[in-house]
């Protein structure tokens, strides 16, 4: 049951794996989280153009063009 290992030894083994799996974490969540930002603006995106047509964006043109 004696520890022969140096003391700081196997502390630094065990900061080093928490940090390598909390890296690991931060990483899945940054990727989860990208995924979702991308999915949103894509839908943002989309519904804005979609709506753009609708709202009048584009109707001075039109008024334009039916004026001559």
């Amino acid at each position: 049951m004696i520890n022969r290992t140096p003391r700081g030894g196997s502390e630094w083994q065990h900061l080093q794996n928490a940090f390598i799996y909390r890296m690991g974490l931060a990483v899945i969540a940054a990727t989860n989280a990208g995924r979702l930002l991308v999915g949103l603006l894509v839908v943002i995106g989309a519904t804005s153009c979609a709506t753009a047509g609708e709202d009048g964006h584009a109707s001075p043109i039109r008024s334009r063009a039916a004026h001559g």
